[in-house]
């Protein structure tokens, strides 16, 4: 399916429950997010529920069975350093959860693994439909290459 969309060509659009590894997306957005004119769409490919924090999906996660994924838009966020520490302590509390990250300021999407101490995806808003797709498909191969290659990070300490 990666190959329709690399070549360009015109690709029959998933049915629900497709994205095998995934039961069910969990969006953070505020009320104004861009993110949320997507919701839609995405429900059409796979269950979509929406919160305001990532108190409730930190115990969704912890709780359930079902494989899910996250996409958070980080233009909730007030700067980007506070973003950088929450999906970092986030991905340390609930290391379960493939992880896409969405935002107006992206120049471009990134469907490599370069942010995977933060996410599995980044998307540039507004999406395409392919993007979208690509990220349902991408972000839990980039997060199972994250569990594979994972190192804690060294916490240098000096005197």
């Amino acid at each position: 399916m990666l190959d329709h969309y690399l070549k360009g060509n015109a690709v029959r659009a998933p049915q629900r429950g497709s994205y095998s590894s995934c039961e069910e997306v969990y969006l953070i957005a505020g009320m104004q997010s861009g993110l949320l004119d997507h919701a839609a769409f995405l429900n059409s490919r796979i269950p979509v529920s929406i919160f305001s924090s990532f108190v409730s999906v930190e115990r969704l996660a912890a709780a359930s069975e079902e494989a899910s994924m996250l996409f958070i838009d980080l233009d909730v966020f007030d700067d980007l350093a506070e973003a950088v520490t929450v999906l970092m302590n986030f991905r340390r509390r609930a290391p379960v959860i493939p992880t896409v990250i969405v935002s107006h300021s992206f120049k471009r999407c990134d469907f490599s693994t370069e942010r995977m101490y933060l996410a599995d995806v980044s998307l540039r808003l507004p999406s395409t439909s392919a993007a979208l797709d690509l990220a349902l498909e991408l972000a839990p191969k980039n997060f199972s290459y994250f569990q594979r290659n994972r190192v804690d990070p060294v916490v240098w300490v000096t005197d």
